[in-house]
């Protein structure tokens, strides 16, 4: 990844203004750690102009952290791609929480979310996914 690219992501987290427990995702890794994974896997699409997805994330963070371990958590900035992997990964407007199991997407959710439906919404997905 460019040292440009890498500063970006890393200004993005801060502006979000939150502690990291997830993953950055980019074009170039996302099959590998998402749809190769051996945990059910939790992706965040968002963009740092996205009010609502600036809500979202520390929600996101808190229930990832909770589930450490079951699920893996991983983001992706649609700021920042080259090519069109937000529709290609399963994300056409932003914030969307995507859902896969092996390798497939099997729920997502559009919009925002309490922290509460959200830990029940990934329990049951990992569950499933099991």
């Amino acid at each position: 990844m460019a040292i440009k690219q890498l500063i970006a992501a890393a200004l993005g987290f801060f502006a979000l203004g939150t502690a990291n427990t997830s993953e950055e995702l980019t074009p170039d890794n996302f099959e590998e750690k998402v749809y190769n994974n051996p945990l059910p896997a939790s992706v965040e699409f968002y963009a740092k102009w996205c009010g609502p997805c600036r809500e979202l994330r520390p929600v996101f963070e808190d229930v990832c952290g909770e589930l450490e371990g079951k699920v893996y958590c991983a983001a992706y900035n649609t700021d920042h791609e080259t090519d069109d992997g937000s529709s290609k990964f399963g994300a056409d407007s932003v914030p969307i929480i995507g859902f896969y199991c092996h390798g497939v997407q099997e729920d997502r959710i559009e919009g925002k979310i309490s922290k509460e439906d959200l830990k029940k919404r990934m329990e049951d997905f990992i569950g499933s996914c099991n």
